[in-house]
């Protein structure tokens, strides 16, 4: 075996032991997103690390009305954004009482 493949095996199992679990949401080791998490693999068994909110703004909000899958960034971007709604509606109208 040669140095650069055991240090890319080394790598692998590394990134593999991170995500054992769900997680909360938390601040990226990604460059280019916001975001990551570990969820449960809807497809297969285990976990698997998401990413999302990219930094340069590129996601789309009409990309929500396509129901993206469960297990991947752009749900999770969907998520954010949906919740994000609800709370400045429910901002808006304890205004509206006062």
């Amino acid at each position: 075996m040669t140095p650069e493949f055991d240090k890319f095996i080394q790598e692998i199992l590394t990134e593999a032991k991170r995500c054992q679990g769900p997680s909360l949401r938390q601040l990226s080791d990604k460059a280019g997103y916001r975001f990551m998490a570990c969820r449960e693999n809807p497809y297969s068994p285990g976990y698997k690390r998401i990413y999302w909110g990219h930094k340069d703004g590129s996601f789309d909000y009409t990309k929500c009305l396509r129901n993206p899958r469960p297990g991947t960034g752009a749900y999770e971007e969907c998520k954010d954004i949906r919740r994000a709604q609800i709370r400045r509606q429910k901002r808006l109208r304890r205004k509206n009482k006062k």
